[in-house]
């Protein structure tokens, strides 16, 4: 981890993620939102300057169509600008939604990018998964009560047989949220096919979180697997502190273990400052400490 003196994050969404265009058509609905998220960082140890970066900004459409049947049809596009000044389509796909069931085919997330149950915002472990999203990635969920599934396919560059496969799932297990994932990935005809797999599960009581999570991919080089266990608890209406440690664990190699802490503090409904420190044993590297501000609206 490197040494992090500062960071200042602000978070403005031009649009509500809620907000919506209504057309005389009352089955036509279009909703626009937008997020442009920078900081200032301070990420070495040899007093160079602070500098400004825009790390995340993007701007969302998706209009959506309700049949006589009731079904859903509806497409989501998402512009994302990236920290290296590229700006890209991020997502693009068309979906249908029926019943139980959803069926949506583009450029989006795996059904596997759902998982994690994190609370860190900088300094937390990542999980061991593969790739999470995709160019054509065609999904499908099934959504009942308090049991979900999903499961998907990406076709991206099939003809130099790259493929990916995973599935999703949640559901109750006891008084627990459990959820479990596994994945399929091969990069191309010269490699391994390698599989990934990962479970967690949460508990809530009233105002107190914790959970913990495993994931593992098995990559006959170097298998590599992560554990995370994180916790929240709500001192009042406006305060939040929680944390977590996590390790890395290679099947070769040192252990590295991660600890982190953080707090928010809701300024305003839609305004939200936030604290958050962590540390690693990883060699050479030193306390991290970030300090940022959500603002929404």
């Amino acid at each position: 981890m490197k040494k992090l003196l500062l960071v200042s994050t602000l978070c403005a969404t031009a649009f509500s993620a809620q907000s919506q265009i209504f057309t005389n058509d009352k089955d036509f609905i279009i909703e626009v939102a937008g997020a442009v998220t920078a900081h200032i960082i301070d990420d070495t140890p040899d007093g160079s300057p602070l500098t400004l970066k825009v790390t995340d900004a993007y701007f969302n459409f998706k209009p959506t169509y309700t049949l006589d049947n009731d079904m859903v049809v509806y497409s989501d596009l998402k512009l994302q600008s990236f920290t290296n000044g590229s700006t890209d389509l991020s997502e693009g796909y068309v979906g249908i939604d029926y019943n139980d069931f959803s069926l949506t085919a583009g450029k989006h997330s795996y059904a596997s990018g759902a998982f994690g149950i994190s609370r860190s915002k900088t300094f937390g472990p990542s999980s061991s998964l593969g790739e999470t999203s995709g160019q054509e990635v065609l999904k499908v969920a099934y959504t009942k009560e308090k049991f979900n599934a999903a499961v998907s396919y990406d076709f991206a560059d099939h003809d130099t047989d790259r493929s990916s496969f995973d599935m999703y799932f949640t559901g109750l297990l006891g008084d627990f949220d459990a959820a479990g994932t596994f994945q399929v990935q091969k990069a191309n005809a010269a490699t391994d096919t390698v599989f990934y797999f990962g479970y967690s599960a949460y508990y809530t009581l009233e105002k107190f979180y914790v959970g913990g999570s495993f994931s593992m991919d098995t990559t006959t080089d170097n298998n590599l697997s992560v554990i995370e266990f994180a916790s929240a608890l709500s001192i009042t209406d406006k305060i939040t502190v929680g944390g977590g440690v996590g390790q890395i664990i290679p099947e070769e190699g040192d252990v590295e273990l991660l600890i982190y802490a953080n707090s928010e503090y809701a300024l305003h409904k839609e305004i939200t400052a936030y604290t958050e420190a962590g540390i690693s044993t990883q060699e050479s590297a030193e306390l991290g400490l970030a300090v940022g501000l959500t603002v929404i609206f």
